[in-house]
């Protein structure tokens, strides 16, 4: 367990540590207060041991996340093509062209929209439907 602020870390040796998640996973009373009382350290240490274990949990607070699963509503497909009309690539959404092409999403929107002149970064972006 890494421990971050010097002061505490001065005072929690691993063992502590080890006593301190041995109780709270394995007693029912897991109240910092009764820990601490059994174990015979103090409260706020006890807090900080449970807060870093906890930490390292993913999502401990219990509301499953799922970032694989993306809806694309409301948006256009694109295709950017480099300067020799060669496919580059055919993304779902500007802000997903943006991120793979390290291109700024206004620079992409602009050069879609008609409002750049100027082809300074190498690519040229349209539509899907929209024939070259």
């Amino acid at each position: 367990m890494k421990l971050k602020t010097k002061r505490i870390y001065n005072t929690i040796t691993p063992e502590m540590a080890e006593a301190v998640l041995e109780y709270f996973y394995t007693h029912n009373d897991n109240r910092s207060t009764v820990i601490a009382k059994a174990l015979g350290i103090k409260v706020h240490l006890v807090d900080y041991i449970l807060d870093i274990d906890l930490s390292y949990k993913k999502n401990y607070m219990g509301t499953p996340i799922n970032k694989q699963k993306t809806i694309y509503r409301n948006c256009k497909r694109i295709s950017a093509y480099d300067l020799d009309n060669k496919l580059v690539g055919v993304y779902n959404s500007l802000k997903e062209c943006s991120k793979d092409i390290n291109v700024s999403f206004n620079t992409i929107s602009k050069h879609l929209n008609g409002k750049s002149k100027f082809n300074e970064i190498g690519y040229t972006f349209q539509y899907e439907n929209a024939n070259l």
